[in-house]
């Protein structure tokens, strides 16, 4: 059977025809298909948290950004530190004042130290001098007992005498006067010793007596009390200033904080980004309120795509999704995080770095999740972290049937 050239032609058309509506129409008869994917991401605006001037440029558009690169730093040489500058001077001469109070402290203890020596080296002379005073007046004691016997033996000699008639009256007179002031002389003598011996005792207690009776307090002993005394003071004023010092201390370094936080200001990237659109350069004057940069967040890219809706029950979050994109063999793994009906009222797309989908009648929306380790792995310096590109979106493993 011979087959002609226009039958060749025709079964070759038929199998072509074939092999188009096959590509076309075979993977929605299998698996949830879309070939109207945009990947997105929100994009942040970036403002200074304080008033001041830019040091340096920041990056420019299109810049990848790791978190925690540098995105600028903000000086405000104009913030006012008058307040700290007080707080800071006044410490400084509660500081001064406790290191000179202790300073006198401690030669106060150098002189009491002194003192107590001197009063030490006193106090044992005079007990010295006691005691030596003490042996003397036991010594006039013994001699006064020997005269007391002396003249009282010649008195009674005398009065035998005087009864005889051998001596004249005012001898024995004159005996007996010597007899009285003998033992008066040696009564005295008893009465030293023990006021000696006293004196000796109350020295060993700390208490000086004088010769007429009166207690005195050596100028030693007072200059140790009036030493003491100021020591005491000084102790609570040194206490009374360093609870000062402390209270000061804490004022200073929570306003050295704020200082630091509005006189200058460290701005970093808060993940991994991309640089969108900047707004300000080196020795701008920049605010809390107008944004310095804008970056595209790359740790929270989303593909956002849409599919018939009477697969809304068969598409659901979690579920996995391959994306791939146009003019790239490449694709990026993903998974659903909502669906929404077509009929809701398009939301702004102002603050999104890819338009949102415009759904045609009868379509859901579906929005993928991209983890950022896909966008690393497969993203290139320069892309924009895929921002902006168009692709495909199949769920493998929802089927239609």
């Amino acid at each position: 059977m011979r087959v002609s050239l226009g039958q060749v032609a025709r079964i070759g058309f038929a199998a072509t025809l074939v092999l188009i509506i096959s590509f076309i129409y075979l993977p929605h008869l299998f698996y949830t298909y879309s070939i109207t994917a945009i990947v997105s991401a929100p994009v942040i605006s970036v403002t200074s948290p304080i008033d001041g001037v830019l040091k340096d440029s920041p990056p420019v558009m299109g810049t990848e950004m790791k978190s925690g690169d540098l995105i600028g730093v903000v000086e405000n040489p104009r913030f006012d530190r008058k307040g700290l500058d007080d707080m800071i001077t006044e410490m400084q001469g509660i500081q001064e004042k406790i290191s000179a109070m202790r300073e006198e402290k401690n030669k106060l203890e150098a002189v009491k130290v002194d003192l107590i020596k001197s009063y030490k080296s006193y106090t044992d002379s005079l007990k010295e001098r006691l005691k030596i005073d003490i042996e003397r007046a036991k010594e006039n004691l013994k001699k006064d007992s020997d005269t007391i016997s002396e003249s009282k033996a010649a008195f009674l000699r005398k009065s035998k005498l005087y009864k005889k008639g051998v001596v004249a009256e005012n001898q024995a007179d004159s005996a007996y006067f010597n007899a009285e002031r003998a033992t008066k002389s040696g009564e005295q003598s008893k009465l030293d010793i023990e006021r000696l011996q006293a004196q000796l005792s109350a020295l060993e207690s700390g208490i000086f007596i004088n010769v007429d009776g009166r207690t005195e307090v050596p100028y030693q002993e007072q200059r140790i009390h009036e030493v003491r005394m100021r020591q005491h003071d000084l102790d609570t004023k040194i206490r009374e200033f360093t609870i000062r010092e402390a209270s000061l201390k804490r004022s200073v370094d929570l306003e050295e904080a704020r200082y630091e936080k509005m006189s200058k200001a460290t701005i970093k990237s808060p993940f991994l980004s991309v640089v969108w659109r900047v707004f300000g350069s080196k020795g701008n004057h920049v605010d809390t309120t107008r944004p310095i940069l804008e970056l595209v967040d790359c740790s929270n890219v989303f593909v956002d795509t849409s599919i018939h809706e009477r697969y809304f029950n068969k598409v659901k979050p979690g579920d996995a999704a391959t994306i791939r994109l146009v003019g790239d063999s490449r694709t990026l793994k993903g998974k659903v995080l909502k669906v929404r009906g077509g009929s809701l009222s398009e939301s702004s797309t102002a603050f999104l770095a890819g338009a949102t989908q415009v759904l045609r009648p009868h379509e859901m929306q579906v929005m993928i999740g991209v983890d950022a380790k896909e966008i690393e792995k497969h993203g290139t310096t320069g892309d924009f972290c895929f921002m902006g590109r168009t692709g495909e979106v199949s769920f493998d493993k929802i089927g239609i049937f």
